[in-house]
């Protein structure tokens, strides 16, 4: 009986913090960029977009006085822009299957000697994901595990293949909290194309996050990668969700993660909207 009690706890508990279950922006169920231990339910049907603004100034010169006449130093300021569309349908036996598509383009701006430039660079790229969870809990954790796969048009590939367990639980006055711990191996066919100071082509990187959903429906996540040989730095991420209506549902993040696969020195600013068939 304390078995079958502690089972349909665990369920109501993962369903109550599933209500707030969102496509990452590399497509699994998760935080702002790693998955957790949960799935859609079957038959639901999440899209979600995502508009992420990055702009990086490289260097800028100014003019001074020589010799030879005024000199004015070169200015390159480099802003990317990226709209991350994806879907999640969730399928039988605790599994979910995504898909991605993101419009990346990176504008350059170069000024040589009083001269202009403006340069465009696609970086185009499309993915699929899948993800299974486990029905029951061991020790009071929920195990999953699954793959991405993403390809850009610039060049090479991207696979990640991860582990996850989550625990979640309820307070008396209704806040949720989940708190996850996977292992991640994430490998880069075109290294250049992250990374171009690394000879690294693989990385297995540690991660937490920790997600806490509140009563009055706000949802706060953050989480954190250990950094690897193909990172710059650790990877950290936080995000804000809210269901303001019964199928759709906004979030709000920052990332440090480039193209979501790798902890960057650079920040990034998303702002989304998301569709659910079935109430959040």
């Amino acid at each position: 009986m304390n078995t079958l009690r502690s089972v349909i706890l665990s369920a109501v508990l993962f369903i109550g913090v599933a209500a707030f279950a969102y496509p990452s922006l590399l497509g699994p169920t998760g935080g702002a960029n790693l998955p957790t231990a949960r799935v859609a339910k079957p038959g639901e049907l999440i899209c979600a977009v995502d508009g992420i603004s990055n702009g990086n100034s490289v260097y800028e010169g100014g003019s001074y006085w020589t010799w030879y006449g005024w000199v004015t130093e070169s200015v390159s300021v480099t802003t990317s822009k990226t709209y991350d569309y994806r879907f999640l349908y969730g399928m039988r036996n605790n599994m979910e299957i995504g898909g991605t598509y993101n419009s990346q383009n990176s504008y350059t701006k170069i000024n040589d000697n009083g001269s202009i430039y403006n340069s465009k660079t696609s970086l185009n790229n499309w993915g699929l994901n899948f993800k299974q969870v486990s029905s029951n809990d061991f020790l009071d954790f929920r195990a999953g595990w699954g793959v991405v796969y993403q390809n850009y048009s610039s060049g090479g590939n991207v696979e990640q293949l991860y582990g996850v367990l989550s625990n979640a639980w309820r307070t008396e006055k209704g806040t949720a909290y989940q708190v996850s711990y996977g292992l991640n191996w994430t490998a880069l066919d075109n290294v250049a194309n992250f990374n171009g100071s690394s000879s690294q082509t693989n990385a297995t990187r540690l991660y937490i996050d920790m997600e806490v959903a509140f009563a009055n429906k706000i949802n706060l996540s953050g989480e954190y990668q250990f950094q690897g040989d193909i990172d710059q730095t650790a990877l950290e991420s936080f995000v804000m969700r809210y269901p303001y209506s019964t199928h759709w549902c906004c979030q709000l993040g920052w990332t440090n993660a480039y193209r979501g696969v790798l902890g960057n020195k650079s920040q990034t600013i998303s702002l989304g909207l998301a569709y659910k068939n079935t109430p959040w």
